[in-house]
């Protein structure tokens, strides 16, 4: 917020935050407010707000022109139109107190921004209401939200799922799955800050131009939508040309899952709220933790400061981490960095959205989890030495459809032909358990892959090769027919890389015996959300994923950085494999890897 007025400091010692108060002077009239000192340890009644500060689905050009203005202290300030809007209902609905992130931090203030954001959580606690501000109605938003609230009233419904195929088949809401569609483009859903801010809210009320939605139905919208979201987002493509935003659901649930648990007095751990938040969004690369800092209560920062960078900021939370737990799990959550930002490769880029570990935890022990490790880190601690065994070598790559550059865009062919699997049928169940990293979505959560994931691999791989006829020569990739899936894209890219005995996985699937629909649902007992939970898992786990092979004969998933000669490598303390690459007497930290055993 552009302001010229001075801020007078906070008393830290008597807990001190600022409200807004509103006067309640004519809508017609410029919105004129005034900033007061209170004492969280005794706080009057107020309201907080959780929004947006820009809405580009709203306003496209918030970020390049000059943005309304209010008047704060007598002082004439420049706010973003999101929060001008949001405003202008709080004033009409009398709450004439609110806090307001942007006006009620300096933001000028780097000590201050700091310090405020340990106290985050009580301010949203001790509110009377969170007023979760969606944005002004517009795009058909009452059409969506009233759409919301009709799914909603599902929640109860066995057949749930069946009505919202009908609804969709039949095409009797067109029009309202479109207006959800845009609705949930709007920035709020991703903010990371936001799930703190209901998280700790004892009261929520969620508001879109003048129409309100009940928090209830919203996190009732989200779960029924949870049971069966891959088949309705493909249907809703091929029937209606739309594409559902996925990320605004989940974070919805996601907020749903964190409220519940601190609710029932669980204590929250960084590591797994950094899992939870991993897609939301930050203007400020610090703030994926910060956000989050206030819930958990493991690892923390003890003086959260805005005066070092985000990559100081993400190494010195990995290494608190390691020596708290003596453990590096941590490592495992390593992402595909951005090129702009210079970390240690054994510390994760946390402000990466792309997707997380492999590592998802169901029940069973990876590689060395239940060993201790012992690390030391380097005087810039840029350097960890730690103790492991280097298991295997990286062999065979296989193609990554999603890649960002053409060098991860090609299959590199094992140099050897070993195999660790004993039979044919353990070889093809280590393939199909690789592609999906050996596990089943279900609910936003994981279970181990269930046998009929086999069978659905091997029909997806089927269909996929009816549709593509014989492969063109190794190495050469031909465009993608319009509107292809994405499991034909990875069929597609993949089919011509040899595994095991050093035939192709064309090769393998065609040696599969075929089964029909009858008998998957018959003897199987798949039906759609069976179906849509294995494209789902697929899909997640072989994004930015590479397919491998290993010197030893194993199968399995890496990064797509992966290099034929890299190591795999198994180090005490952490949950998975890990691929290091030899430079220069020390390794580089590639990624976490997966081989399937059997």
């Amino acid at each position: 917020m552009a302001q010229t007025f001075e801020y007078m400091p906070l008393d830290i010692a008597t807990n001190e935050i600022r409200l807004l108060r509103i006067s309640s002077a004519a809508e017609s009239l410029d919105i004129q407010c005034s900033l007061v000192h209170i004492s969280l340890n005794d706080p009057p009644l107020y309201f907080t707000l959780s929004y947006a500060w820009e809405e580009p689905t709203l306003y496209h050009n918030s970020s390049s022109e000059s943005g309304p203005r209010i008047t704060v202290n007598g002082v004439s300030c420049e706010v973003g139109h999101n929060l001008a809007a949001a405003l202008r209902y709080s004033r009409s609905q009398r709450f004439v107190a609110l806090w307001v992130d942007a006006i009620c931090i300096d933001q000028t203030n780097l000590e201050e921004r700091g310090e405020q954001v340990l106290r985050i959580r009580s301010i949203y606690e001790k509110a009377q209401t969170v007023i979760v501000w969606l944005g002004c109605e517009a795009q058909d938003s009452k059409d969506a939200l009233e759409f919301i609230e009709l799914i909603a009233q599902q929640y109860d419904n066995p057949d749930a799922s069946s009505w919202l195929r009908k609804v969709v088949t039949e095409r009797t809401h067109s029009h309202a799955w479109r207006a959800l569609r845009d609705l949930l483009e709007r920035s709020w859903w991703t903010r990371v800050w936001v799930v703190q801010e209901t998280s700790a809210a004892a009261t929520i009320e969620a508001v879109c131009g003048d129409y309100r939605v009940s928090w209830e139905s919203l996190i009732r919208f989200a779960e029924v939508l949870s049971w069966c979201f891959h088949e309705i987002g493909l249907l809703l493509r091929n029937l209606e040309g739309l594409d559902m935003n996925y990320v605004s659901l989940n974070g919805l649930y996601c907020h749903h899952r964190i409220r519940s648990r601190l609710a029932s007095g669980e204590a929250l751990k960084i590591m797994g709220m950094l899992e939870l938040t991993r897609y939301c969004n930050s203007t400020d690369d610090r703030d994926k933790l910060y956000g989050i800092l206030g819930l958990v209560q493991d690892v923390t920062i003890a003086n959260p400061t805005y005066r070092i960078p985000s990559h100081e900021v993400f190494r010195d939370l990995a290494r608190s981490w390691i020596e708290a737990y003596k453990s590096l799990d941590i490592i495992s959550m390593d992402a595909p960095r951005r090129q702009d930002i210079q970390l240690p490769s054994w510390t994760p880029d946390f402000g990466s959205n792309v997707q997380g570990r492999i590592a998802i935890n169901y029940g069973r022990s990876y590689a060395a989890k239940e060993t201790v490790s012992a690390v030391e880190f380097s005087s810039s601690d840029t350097i960890l030495s730690c103790q492991g065994v280097c298991v295997d070598e990286i062999d065979g790559l296989g193609f990554d459809p999603w890649g960002a550059n053409q060098a991860d865009k090609s299959i590199v062919q094992p140099r050897h032909r070993n195999s660790v699997y004993k039979s044919e049928n353990s070889t093809f169940s280590a393939l199909w358990r690789t592609t999906v990293a050996d596990a089943k979505r279900h609910n936003f959560g994981h279970v181990e892959a269930p046998g009929y994931f086999g069978q659905l691999f091997t029909k997806h791989c089927r269909k996929a090769e009816s549709l593509l006829g014989a492969p063109p020569d190794e190495g050469v990739l031909r465009p993608h027919r319009p509107g292809a899936p994405e499991f034909e894209k990875w069929y597609q890219a993949n089919r011509n890389m040899a595994i095991a005995d050093g035939r192709t996985i064309r090769a393998w699937i065609l040696v599969q015996p075929s089964i029909d629909d009858y008998t998957l649902e018959e003897e199987w007992g798949v039906d759609a959300e069976a179906r849509d939970s294995f494209e789902l898992t697929s899909f997640q786990m072989k994004w930015h994923r590479r397919l491998i092979t290993t010197r030893k004969g194993y199968i399995g998933i890496a990064p797509r950085q992966v290099r034929q000669g890299d190591k795999v490598c198994v180090l005490w303390g952490c949950c998975t494999p890990l691929v290091l690459r030899p430079v220069e007497g020390r390794y580089l930290c590639i990624g976490e890897c997966n081989l399937t055993v059997s």
